[in-house]
């Protein structure tokens, strides 16, 4: 029976391997810096040097290569059949918004807070005029978020990331820059009144949020449910590595029904109801950073509604 080999050997063999690879890409980052042409007519063949000493750790550790191999072609298989499962759902919906298309401001929402009816116009409409530039001005967005579930991470700026309890809450100062464009911030969730506004009190977040139950604003913005982008090896490594840092995962509300494989995505939408960003996330974590929404919201036109939906 062949031995196994020991941990000391095997962290051996793979700090072999990654001392090569990282010896070699330094190399021919420094050859593509004098000459991207004379580096790969002249001297990309230095690069397969690594496969010798994947050779000598196959050979010396053959037990190594064939869990490496098992690993592999297990977690391909896991991906295939989530993805095989996501194209046998039935949520074909809508194509997902892009910018310069209309979002149906005038869709009937429910205000998570007070539970009264609502719509995304009241805040599009919300913004001030400051000044004409061309045909509108910074006074005509407003950014809309939409979060990818209702216990999943809503939007960096928003308030305390649900998905992760140690995120740091939104500062005075990030929302100052969405104030100073007079920018509304929206988030738009699916779920439970009940379950939002334990949510509301638990993340202490202080934007509106309003309730799309049939998830009509979602469909029109294309966003869709995803088990593959959700459960996917490397999205299950990413919460994995935030638990290995000392974070907290969501437990979801007892007796309160989630939907975790509802995707989500920020917008910002302009006065007439025009998009003028689209991020739908590929992932819980996707979404873009605050300085891309501001910089979107300093571009060329600002009423600002910022959309987050989950």
């Amino acid at each position: 029976m062949q031995q196994e080999p020991d941990k000391e050997s095997v962290l051996l063999a793979l700090k072999d391997i990654t001392e090569t690879e990282e010896s070699l890409l330094s190399y021919a980052k420094d050859a593509v810096k004098e000459s991207a042409e004379h580096f790969v007519s002249e001297k990309i063949g230095k690069l397969f040097h690594l496969t010798s000493v994947y050779k000598r750790v196959f050979e010396r550790h053959p037990e190594i290569r064939e869990a490496f191999d098992d690993w592999h072609e297990v977690e391909h298989e896991w991906d295939t059949f989530l993805k095989d499962v996501d194209a046998g759902l039935d949520d074909l919906g809508s194509p997902p918004l892009t910018k310069g298309q209309v979002v149906p401001v005038d869709l009937a929402l429910i205000d998570a807070r007070s539970g009264e009816s609502n719509s995304l116009k009241h805040f599009v409409t919300k913004g001030v005029q400051t000044k004409k530039e061309s045909e509108q001005s910074a006074a005509d967005i407003s950014p809309v978020v939409l979060p990818p579930s209702s216990q999943s991470s809503a939007s960096e700026m928003s308030c305390t990331s649900p998905a992760l309890d140690a995120s740091p809450p939104v500062s005075a100062a990030v929302l100052d820059e969405f104030q100073k464009r007079d920018a509304a911030i929206v988030l738009v969730s699916f779920g439970e009144r009940e379950g939002a506004l334990k949510w509301l009190a638990d993340t202490g977040c202080p934007f509106d949020l309003l309730l799309d139950k049939s998830r009509q604003l979602y469909h029109s913005f294309g966003l869709k449910r995803s088990v593959y982008k959700v459960w996917s090896i490397s999205c299950l490594l990413y919460y994995a590595e935030q638990m290995r840092a000392g974070r907290t995962l969501p437990s979801p509300y007892e007796d309160i029904h989630d939907d975790p494989n509802q995707m989500g995505g920020d917008f910002i939408i302009a006065k007439d109801g025009q998009i003028l960003l689209a991020h739908c996330s590929q992932t819980a974590s996707d979404r873009p950073s605050v300085d891309s929404l501001l910089q979107t919201l300093e571009s060329g036109t600002v009423s600002n509604l910022d959309i987050s939906a989950g």
